[in-house]
C-alpha cells in the first residue's frame, strides 16, 4: 500500500521552492485583491464608539440615530422655552454644539471611507494598466496577472531547487573524492 502523505511530503521537500514561491505569490495576490474587491467596503471609526470600526451603512445608521436623539433633546428644549425656563439659552447653545460636532464627525468619517474607496480604485486601475501593458489581450484580467506571477515564481523556485541540489551533489562528490584518495580515511 502506498503512503500518500509520505510521497507528498517527499515531493514538497524535493521541490520546496518551486511549490512554496507560487503559493506565496497566490496568497499575497489574494491579500491584495480580496480587500480591494471586498463587498463589505472600507471601514471608518464609529461616531458613537471611536474604538469600533463601521462600514458606510453602519455609519449612516449611527448618524440617523444620533439625529433622532438630538431631535428629542430639541423637543425638550422647546418645552423648556414654553415653560419660561431660565437656562433655555444654555440648552440651545449645548444643542447647537452637539449638532455641529455630529456633523463634523460624520463628514470626517465619510471622507475616510471615500478616501479608502479611492485607494482601492487606484490599486485596481494600476493592476489593470499593468495587465493591459504586459499581458496579451486575451489574458488581461487581474487574476491572470497573479497566476502569471505565480508561474514566474515557480520558475524561480525550480532554479533555486536546482542550485540547492547541485550544491548537495557537489558536496557529496568532494567527500567521495576524499574517501577515494584516503584524505578522509580514519588514521590508526
Amino acid at each position: 500500500m502506498t503512503d500518500y502523505l509520505h510521497e507528498l511530503l517527499k515531493m514538497l521537500d524535493h521541490d520546496r521552492y518551486a511549490i512554496l514561491l507560487p503559493v506565496m505569490v497566490l496568497v499575497l495576490g489574494a491579500l491584495v485583491l480580496v480587500p480591494a474587491l471586498s463587498c463589505a467596503g472600507p471601514k471608518t471609526f464609529s461616531i458613537k464608539d471611536p474604538g469600533k470600526k463601521v462600514t458606510s451603512a453602519e455609519l449612516n445608521r449611527e448618524v440617523i440615530e444620533e439625529k433622532a436623539r438630538l431631535d428629542l433633546e430639541k423637543a425638550g428644549i422647546e418645552k423648556a422655552r414654553t415653560d419660561c425656563s431660565t437656562d433655555y439659552t444654555a440648552k440651545v447653545e449645548s444643542y447647537n454644539v452637539q449638532v455641529q460636532a455630529l456633523n463634523e464627525k460624520a463628514e470626517v468619517a465619510q471622507a475616510v471611507i471615500v478616501a479608502k474607496q479611492e485607494q482601492a480604485v487606484v490599486v485596481l486601475e494600476t493592476i489593470d494598466a499593468a495587465v493591459k501593458t504586459y499581458v496579451p489581450a486575451p489574458f488581461a484580467a487581474p487574476i491572470s496577472l497573479v497566476l502569471g506571477l505565480a508561474g514566474a515564481a515557480f520558475g524561480i523556485g525550480k532554479r533555486g531547487d536546482a542550485a540547492r541540489k547541485d550544491a548537495v551533489i557537489q558536496q557529496l562528490q568532494v567527500e567521495n573524492e576524499k574517501l577515494k584518495t584516503g584524505a578522509g580515511a580514519p588514521t590508526v
